[in-house]
This record gives structure tokens, sequence and C-alpha cells, in this order.
């Protein structure tokens, strides 16, 4: 689409993948899950400081991580282990930092937690929001009423932009966080 050709993000050729991978055999699908594993195990560990010292502390690699299965012999990794770790030793090495947008969680549980993104992630996320979109009935372009849980954007630009993609595809948010009657009812 337009959009896409603009932010150069390939989110109508991702859901399209996304819908055809929905629809494929179990045995597929569970050898593209499987694959989809390997290759982020592999990547983590060979990009990612802080997953590779893990793993090596663990005695792990990526060829002992072969299917979902196996994800369990992966340590657990806690908030508290992203936060202290975030981000010199959390973003990957194969990755220009000028091409990532940070991003938080909420914070509900007391403390945000701090990640980037970047096009790729984000397509990936709006392909995934579309698909839903067809699954709940609606078409993008109809007018849709999201709630959300996240801080509120601090710079102007990037609440203009914002508010100007939601107008494009009339889509109206409301943050959960800070709801109340004269703002449901606006």
């Amino acid at each position: 689409t337009t959009g896409d050709k603009m932010r150069s993000m390939p989110t109508m050729k991702i859901l399209g993948v996304l819908v055809d991978t929905q629809l494929g055999s179990q045995t597929d699908l569970d050898a593209l899950r499987n694959e989809k594993v390997r290759r982020i195990v592999a990547h983590a560990y060979n990009n990612v400081p802080f997953y590779h010292e893990l793993l090596r502390g663990h005695n792990l690699n990526p060829k002992d991580i072969k299917c979902v299965e196996d994800l369990e012999k992966l340590p657990i990794v806690t908030k508290k282990d992203i936060q202290i770790n975030f981000p010199k030793k959390i973003i990957a090495q194969n990755v220009k930092q000028k091409r990532l947008t940070a991003s938080s969680t909420a914070g509900s549980t007391g403390e945000p937690l701090y990640f980037f993104t970047d096009k790729s992630s984000r397509a990936y996320c709006r392909a995934a929001f579309y698909r839903f979109l067809k699954w709940t009935g609606t078409d993008i372009g109809d007018k849709i009423v999201q709630l959300w849980a996240g801080p509120e954007l601090g710079r102007i630009k990037d609440s203009f932009i914002r508010r100007m993609k939601e107008k494009a595809l009339r889509i109206s948010t409301l943050n959960a966080l800070t709801m109340d009657d004269a703002r449901i009812y606006h």
C-alpha cells in the first residue's frame, strides 16, 4: 500500500504471510514454529550479550534448542534481569541503534519495562492487528475504538503523528490508565 511505501514497512506483505500460515496444516505450523525458535535462539546467542552470557552460564548453546519443547531448557529471565542489563547488554550487536525506537510497557506493576522496536517489528505488529480485525469481522478502515494501557506520549511530534495515523485509519484510542467519564464521553 501507499502507507507501506511511505514508511518502508511491508505490513501488507506480512499480513499475507500471516493469513496464509494460519491456514496451514498442524505439521507445517509446527515446522515453521520450530524453525523460528531455532533462528531466534541462535540470533540471541550470537548477537545479544545478555543472552549469550546467560546461555553459556547454563552450559547451553543454540544447538541444544531444536524445537518449542526445548525452550524448557532455557533459564527463566525476569523483568529485573532485563532492567539491570538494559540497554547495553540487551540490544543486539548486529542492529544499528539509530534505527530503533524506544518504547515501554505501561508500568502497571510499579516500574515500566523499556525496550526498542524497529520498522520490521512494528510492521509485524500492525499486520497481526489487521489479521485480528479480520477475525472479528472488522476490516481496515472500519471505525474502531481500542483500549490501551500505556504511558502518555511525551513528545508533541509523536502525539501528533499518532493522532494523524489514528484519524487516517479511523481508530480512536482510550488510555485505560487515565480513563475517566470526561475522556470516555469526549
